[in-house]
């Protein structure tokens, strides 16, 4: 057993086995954090120190509720929640199945709402907390056939705001990161449907944007950069756009007519004409 110290403090890490949850759990342990890595293989980041290995699987609420207890028996506490856990799913909206939605909607949002169910109430006792939700720019602009992905992240964005308010009297502070596209893991692990006939040429060039630009976006330690000084902060924002382009496009976007916005957005995944489509 690991026993609280006088002055520790405490992050609980979903989804810290690669990506942006790995690169944040390496940071919050270098400020002097004890940070529990979560994810369904506890791995342990290379060179770690301070990071304790959590084995919780994001869509199983037990798995879940077992981790927070184990957490709260060992240090009595948690300051800082990161939700990084999520998967992607790609296809066309026709002919994807209600489970196939749900398998989308269940870790990126389901098993957030499990993990808040678990942490706020010995956040709320306590009247002390940070809640940082790793949302997606795709929650503000539907990428096409990523729609199912950009719904769980547009439901979660909804979430933080709602959460936000609700938590104010008890001093819990709650911020959604919005990173962009970051260089991880996702793209080999997006799921990708089977896709009727009349979809594949458009489809397909979407799919090859989304993952050329996934490959060469940001590093993880940018986002988690942003994650821990949210964390810091007395008075984070409610949300934040990592990447500095990103910032740019989401407030132009905001601008612009709605016909207006889906040329753009189809313009920047859409193009059957070149080799992205073939």
């Amino acid at each position: 057993m690991s026993e609280y110290k006088a002055g520790e403090k405490v992050a609980l890490i979903l989804g810290a086995s690669s990506g942006i949850g790995e690169a944040a759990a390496l940071l919050f342990a270098k400020g002097g954090y004890t940070v529990y890595a979560a994810s369904r293989r506890a791995k342990v980041p290379e060179g770690s120190k301070n990071i304790i290995p959590l084995k919780i699987d994001a869509s199983d609420e037990q798995s879940i509720a077992s981790g927070v207890s184990l957490i709260i028996k060992e240090k009595g506490r948690i300051d800082v929640l990161v939700y990084a856990a999520g998967n992607g799913l790609a296809g066309s909206v026709e002919g994807t199945s209600a489970m196939d939605a749900l398998s989308q909607f269940n870790v990126n949002f389901f098993g957030c709402l499990k993990t808040l169910n678990a942490v706020l109430p010995h956040m709320r006792s306590r009247r002390s907390g940070s809640i940082i939700l790793i949302g997606s720019v795709g929650g503000r602009v539907t990428v096409p056939f990523q729609t199912l992905y950009s719904s769980s992240k547009a439901a979660l964005a909804a979430l933080s705001d709602g959460l936000r308010l609700e938590l104010k009297q008890f001093n819990i502070k709650v911020t959604l990161i919005e990173p962009g596209d970051v260089q991880t893991g996702f793209p080999d692990s997006r799921r990708v449907l089977n896709i009727i006939d009349e979809y594949k040429a458009e489809f397909n060039s979407a799919l090859y944007n989304m993952e050329h630009d996934e490959r060469t976006g940001m590093k993880p330690e940018v986002v988690a950069k942003a994650i821990y000084k949210a964390a810091e902060q007395s008075n984070p924002p409610s949300r934040i756009v990592v990447n500095f382009s990103f910032r740019l496009i989401t407030f132009f976007l905001r601008l612009l007519p709605a016909r207006l916005v889906e040329r753009v957005v189809r313009s920047m995944y859409i193009n059957t004409k070149g080799g992205s489509g073939n």
